[in-house]
């Protein structure tokens, strides 16, 4: 995206990237060092890279259109997920603060002791106009009036809970979704199998951009699942600080950990490829498992978990995807090969891709259903692609 494509206008101030920035390179070793107590070496490279092309932007947009915004929002409240902890402070915290927003953001309970340190290691701490709360999720909304923005990182409905439960002008929802792919007859399966395996196991598959289920064409099936575990025997195993590439590696905490060793142990029976696995807690295999349409868990997942469904029948897909957990949560389809049919209109289509290839910080996030990503202002909810860039400064701020 170029900065003309962005419609500039005089709303940003440098400052807050500039220090941004500067923090992050003068405080990378030791922001990847603390990144990898919860990621791999090779997500947290990827996030510092990612938050500083950010800053950079932000500040290249700022000299370009020096500040002077009207009809300002009230204060951003932010509720910071459990994972891409640095990337999330870019993204929902220092975009509002380039647009001189205030900023209040909620650390994850289990993690504020790692995200304080973060916070400080970015250099926001500096600024009055951002602040950090360590507190519940009660005493941090009952601070939000009506003229102020929530942004909610999570299971849609928690967040759906959290916006009817609190007072705002608007409010940001980025909720769950299974971002389903499918490979149909004709693909390229090398292709399809090196997407799905970077997708499936960046950061030990602990990312919401993941697909949660891989329907795949039983025509070809079994040259699918012969490239895919052929790949996956190839990667290393790795801890955390030492992965700095796609492989075998420990998850993110021991609650993610569990949850995929429990989803596993129901899978017993369809399991057609395990990786290696190690007496460790926070370890969980990489895992092939193979179900038909009768039989399949869809299910949302943070685990290295390849959920392969077959299926031969187009409309019977396309019957799943307009029932539960499916409807509703539309974000991402990847779709590797010609379809079968008609597309089901509320996804994103990523043509012979993963969601990995679109996401851009600047960029709208997310689908079209309703509980996926959607927007509430004054009281009016859309459920579409969200831009917290341009939904502050253009909608919100204009």
């Amino acid at each position: 995206m170029t900065l003309d494509a962005l419609d500039i206008r005089r709303d940003l101030d440098p400052s807050i990237q500039r220090t941004f920035e500067q923090s992050l390179i003068r405080n990378a070793p030791r922001l990847l060092h603390r990144l990898t107590e919860q990621c791999t070496l090779h997500s947290a490279q990827i996030e510092l890279a990612q938050s500083l092309r950010l800053a950079r932007n932000l500040e290249r947009l700022a000299c370009a259109s020096p500040a002077g915004r009207q009809n300002p929002a009230g204060t951003v409240y932010t509720f910071l997920p459990r994972n891409n902890l640095l990337y999330s402070i870019a993204l929902y915290c220092l975009i509002p603060l380039s647009l001189g927003l205030p900023v209040q953001a909620r650390t994850p309970a289990a993690l504020s002791g790692l995200v304080t340190e973060l916070w400080q290691l970015t250099g926001l701490d500096r600024f009055d106009s951002a602040r950090l709360r360590d507190e519940s999720q009660r005493d941090f909304t009952s601070r939000s009036s009506s003229e102020d923005v929530l942004i909610f990182t999570g299971r849609s409905e928690n967040g759906r809970r959290v916006e009817a439960q609190t007072a705002h002008r608007a409010f940001i929802g980025f909720g769950s979704s299974l971002n389903p792919a499918i490979v149909m007859p004709g693909a390229d399966l090398e292709k399809a199998c090196d997407d799905l395996v970077f997708a499936r196991l960046y950061n030990s598959g602990a990312d919401c951009l993941a697909p949660d289920s891989i329907f795949v064409h039983a025509s070809v099936y079994a040259e699918f699942h012969e490239r895919l575990t052929a790949r996956l025997t190839l990667l290393d195993v790795a801890d955390r600080r030492s992965a700095g590439t796609i492989a075998h590696a420990p998850s993110p905490d021991m609650r993610t950990a569990t949850q995929g060793r429990e989803f596993l142990s129901r899978m017993t029976d369809r399991t057609t490829w395990s990786g290696p696995d190690f007496d460790a807690p926070d370890f969980v295999p990489t895992t092939v498992t193979t179900s038909d349409l009768d039989e399949a868990t869809h299910v949302e997942l943070f685990s290295p978990v390849f959920n392969i469904v077959t299926f031969s029948s187009w409309e019977r897909l396309l019957a799943t995807f307009g029932s539960e957990p499916y409807r509703g949560s539309e974000m991402y389809l990847s779709l590797y090969g010609e379809a079968g049919g008609p597309l089901p209109d509320a996804y994103r289509l990523c043509a012979s891709s993963t969601p990995f290839h679109h996401e851009a910080a600047l960029r709208p996030f997310g689908g079209y259903g309703a509980d996926a990503t959607w927007l509430t202002v004054d009281g009016t909810t859309t459920g579409r692609p969200v831009s917290v860039f341009h939904t502050l400064r253009s909608e919100l701020c204009a």
